[in-house]
């Protein structure tokens, strides 16, 4: 009896965790638009997010956090890739390409009490949420770390740009 009831506390509480935890992610993933929108001064409308949680490059933000838990983490992540994976938080609530598409945004899981974000400027033909396709005829990039408090809000923004 008390193996049922636990079990149906379980069955009945997961999917609560579940939602939580993507409601969680969404608004992480807002944030950090809003965030990236305001510091190249543009318009949320020209961004395009691609639905593919990718597993970005974060070497250059090392010496940014040398000496802190973060670093031992970062390095971890560059010996240790993970595959790309679909995310349908990213695919269903942010923009696709359209004619005011300008930049696209790459994000990475968020894992570990960090998240990262790659912007491109995209060049009038050829507009594209392709990670291959963008990375190698973007004009230019942009490299985002959001790093995350206990609460799991942004606490600290680094960020690059690469010409």
């Amino acid at each position: 009896m008390k193996k049922n009831l636990c079990l149906n506390i379980i069955v009945l509480l997961f999917p609560l965790c579940a939602n939580s935890q993507s409601v969680d992610s969404l608004s992480l993933y807002q944030s950090a638009i809003t965030f990236i929108s305001a510091d190249l001064d543009i318009l949320q409308k020209e961004v395009a997010v691609s639905g593919i949680a990718y597993d970005l490059d974060c070497f250059m933000f090392i010496d940014s956090v040398k000496n802190s838990s973060l670093e031992e983490i970062l390095h971890e992540k560059q010996d240790k890739p993970t595959p790309d994976v679909y995310s349908s938080i990213l695919d269903r609530n942010f923009n696709k390409l359209s004619p005011q598409t300008e930049y696209s945004i790459f994000f990475s899981r968020i894992k570990d009490g960090f998240f990262l974000a790659q912007v491109y400027r995209l060049q009038e033909y050829g507009k594209s949420v392709n990670y291959e396709s963008v990375i190698n005829t973007a004009l230019q990039q942009y490299y985002y770390m959001f790093v995350l408090n206990q609460e799991q809000k942004i606490k600290k923004v680094f960020r690059m740009k690469m010409d």
